[in-house]
């Protein structure tokens, strides 16, 4: 049956969350016959620059919630949750831990997530975050919602070495965070993979020589152009790019293929590679991992009236790692959720689960991810990774 908003809703019932800068602010999901419920508790950017990727996030996790609570829940009962802003720092955080939920889901931001990451530990729950940070790797109860910038980059530094047959790389990335840590990061994947970084331009966000930074790429060798920029700065250096009609390949991760970005910049991504972590009309039909992406994007569609993207499928991970871990471990245990998440291995069609995953001791996460082009505004399958 497709979810509507409206029978979204009626399943999540909205608390105040005075104090805390938001509307939605806590929410709780009734299956059909509550009895007794898990509570979780997500951490999100609800406000601030990254708020459209927050409300994703959060429409990923409902949409989870509403369809695990239906199916039954989870060791017999429903799935409960409270909502707050992590714009509002460590009082959300520490609010969010009170009593101990039996995970803790978000944020996106890695600074946020340095932030969240150490208060989860202390309090012995398992953090269940949408960050990329390499950094979070192996530290304490972290387990990623997606893979991680150990896994993404050098998986896209392969792709360009070994068919888009470039020897010399020009990287324009964001001298704000996350552009700042993750920079040295790619620029480490790239020569790895045997790539020359003949170019390596940071662009602050309020920058006004943007004509002479994009006419830099012009005048080097670069064979192609790494953009890892913020959807704003990225739209800006596209633009320009387009202007100066440069003819260099570029190549970008999920930012650059973000639906809203898309349908914005129009002409202006045309032709732009990116790495993805899911499709919502994928090929080869009748596969599990298809059949499980596609289910998806139509139910969220039918539910938010507008196409997923990455916050909102790795919301909706997060809720499908929390009930696996719960399963195997057998009993709400707060304090045992990060080990029994560690090691497992989780097939696609499972409840919030859209592709064949790993979980590795270390709470990195390994899935496929997706080279696709941008063709008439429509992504187009080049490549899948891992």
């Amino acid at each position: 049956m497709m979810l509507t908003r409206r029978r979204l809703a009626a399943g999540l019932m909205a608390t105040s969350g005075i104090g805390f800068g938001f509307r939605r602010a806590a929410a709780q999901s009734v299956p059909a016959s509550p009895t007794s419920f898990l509570g979780f508790s997500q951490v999100v950017e609800l406000s601030g620059p990254r708020a459209r990727e927050g409300d994703a996030w959060r429409n990923g996790v409902e949409l989870a919630v509403q369809e695990i609570n239906a199916a039954g829940g989870v060791l017999g009962q429903g799935l409960s949750m409270i909502t707050l802003n992590i714009e509002n720092g460590h009082a959300a955080v520490q609010r969010a831990l009170e009593p101990p939920p039996l995970a803790l889901l978000g944020p996106l931001g890695d600074a946020a997530a340095r932030m969240a990451a150490p208060m989860a530990r202390a309090a012995n729950v398992a953090c269940i975050t949408g960050a990329e940070a390499p950094d979070l790797t192996g530290f304490g109860s972290v387990v990623r919602a997606t893979p991680g910038l150990a896994v993404r980059a050098p998986r896209l530094a392969g792709w360009m070495a070994g068919q888009m047959n470039v020897h010399r790389v020009g990287i324009a990335w964001g001298t704000l965070e996350p552009g700042r840590t993750g920079h040295e990061f790619w620029v480490r994947a790239l020569r790895t993979a045997g790539l020359d970084i003949t170019m390596d331009q940071g662009i602050a966000p309020t920058a006004t020589s943007i004509v002479g930074q994009v006419g830099a790429f012009a005048r080097d060798s670069v064979e192609a152009v790494l953009l890892l920029l913020p959807p704003a700065d990225a739209l800006r250096f596209l633009r320009e790019f387009r202007r100066q009609n440069l003819q260099k390949p570029v190549v970008g991760d999920s930012v650059l293929a973000a639906p809203r970005f898309v349908a914005r910049a129009g002409q202006e991504v045309e032709g732009v590679r990116c790495q993805v972590d899911f499709l919502a009309d994928p090929p080869a039909p009748g596969t599990a991992s298809a059949t499980a992406m596609a289910g998806f994007a139509a139910r969220y569609r039918g539910a938010f009236k507008e196409e997923p993207d990455s916050p909102s499928v790795r919301g909706y991970t997060a809720v499908g790692l929390l009930a696996a871990g719960l399963d195997r471990l057998g009993r709400p245990d707060h304090a045992g959720l990060a080990s029994a998440l560690k090691g497992l291995r989780i097939k696609a069609g499972a409840p919030g689960m859209i592709l064949d995953t790993a979980i590795e001791p270390s709470g990195e996460m390994t899935r496929p991810t997706f080279m696709i082009e941008i063709r008439s505004g429509k992504p187009a399958l080049l490549a899948t990774l891992g």
